[in-house]
Order: C-alpha cells, then structure tokens, then sequence
C-alpha cells in the first residue's frame, strides 16, 4: 500500500473541519471506526501528519473520544448519506 502524504492528512483536517457538526465516520488503519462530530487538532514538532481528537471541543455526551493520527484514516464518509469522502488507496 502506498502511504499517504502530508497534503493527504491536510485535507483531512481541513474536510473535517469543514463538516463541524455533521456526523462523519472514520476507518481507521488498526481497524477502529471512529463517529465524529467535531475535530481539535494540532502537529507535534517535525512531525509530518497531525493528531485528532474528537468530540471535545465542544463536547459530545453520546459519543466517545477518539485520538488518532491522519496518516491512519483510511476512509472517511458521510453517515448520513454514505458518500465515501476520502479512501486512501482503494485499490489496494
């Protein structure tokens, strides 16, 4: 599988910025799937990708708080129509 670029976990940040409030799903590469409503994000030092947290700012009583990097998103999609937004590499 090819690995993602830095401009690739960009657009993420800025694709779920620009859904705040609006229920997306994440599939993450370890498996996990994520329900997000809303974003903090930040890049470590000489990091290449940023960090997610969900659901805190503001917070989300029904719904967990997930932390991720974007190189692991592997799919995100609209919950309620079910339009995939972003897939990394589908063909693989």
């Amino acid at each position: 599988m090819d690995a993602m670029t830095p401009a690739e976990g960009e657009a993420i940040v800025g694709m779920l910025r620009d859904r705040d409030g609006r229920l997306t799903l994440i599939h993450l590469a370890d498996g996990r799937q994520c329900r997000v409503f809303n974003i903090v994000w930040g890049r470590d030092m000489a990091a290449e990708f940023d960090h997610i947290t969900t659901n805190i700012s503001p917070s989300v009583e029904t719904e967990a708080i997930d932390f991720f990097h974007t190189d692991q998103v592997r799919r995100v999609a609209d919950a309620d129509t079910g339009r995939v937004l972003f897939e990394d590499n589908p063909s693989n």
